[in-house]
This record gives C-alpha cells, structure tokens and sequence, in this order.
C-alpha cells in the first residue's frame, strides 16, 4: 500500500491562517474598541455642545434682562435727576426773592433803629444853625 499522505504541511498552513485570522481579530476587536471610544467621546461632545448652548442661552436671556433693567432704572435715575434740577432751580428762585425781601426789610429797620440817632444829629446840627445864626447876628449889630 501507497503511504498515506502527509498533513504537516496543511497544518501549517492552517497555523499561519490561524495567526492571520487571530490578528484580523484582534483588528477587529480593536477596532470596535476604537469605533465604541469615538461614538462615547462623541456622545460626551455633544452633551457638552448641548450644555454649553444651553448654558449660553441661559446667559444671553439674563444679559438681556439686565440691560431692560438697567435701561429701566436709568430712565428713573434720569427722571429723578430732572425732578432734582427743577426743584433746585426753584430754591435758587426763592432764595433770591428771599434775599432780596431781606435787603428791603434790612434797609426798613435801619431806618427805623438809627431813627434816634438821626433825630439826634438833626438837632445838634440845628442848635450848630441857630448859634451860627446868633453869632452872623450879633456881628452884624457890631457893625
């Protein structure tokens, strides 16, 4: 009988083929590791783009309210300062009238408190005319 036929050689092709198919494998593994990794950090991106937006949105609406209330707020500013300036301008405006009754009074009551004084020189500078009159007088009975 004819000697049977030897496998080794399809054995080792087999081995060789069983490295090839253990390193697509191990590709392949990797790759779905990899794929798997990429859709996670995706996924976590887009969380965080969707937290940011909202995050943005969330600010924009208070930066928004802000500036209606600081716009509001300052047109009372603006309206109590314009108030301030008229009644300002009014004060000054009674202050001056003020003043000026002040200066009528004053020069009222110095008349009336010097009065005294006044009637007093009067009538020394009326006793000074009638001696000047008596003595142009009496001179002129001299002559």
């Amino acid at each position: 009988m004819a000697p049977a036929p030897e496998f080794s050689d399809y054995d080792n092709k087999q081995g060789s083929s069983n490295q090839v198919l253990t390193l697509i494998q191990k590709l392949t593994g990797e790759a779905k590791v990899l794929e798997d990794a990429s859709v996670h950090d995706e996924q976590n991106a887009q969380a965080a783009y969707e937290t940011l937006i909202a995050e943005t949105n969330d600010s924009v609406k208070a930066k928004s309210r802000m500036i209606v209330d600081k716009t509001q707020e300052l047109r009372g500013v603006d309206a109590e300062a314009h108030r301030t300036r008229a009644e300002r301008d009014r004060a000054l405006e009674d202050l001056d009238a003020l003043a000026a009754s002040k200066g009528a009074l004053h020069q009222q009551c110095d008349f009336f408190l010097n009065f005294e004084t006044r009637q007093a020189s009067r009538i020394e500078e009326m006793d000074a005319l009638t001696e000047a009159k008596a003595i142009l007088a009496g001179m002129s009975s001299n002559l």
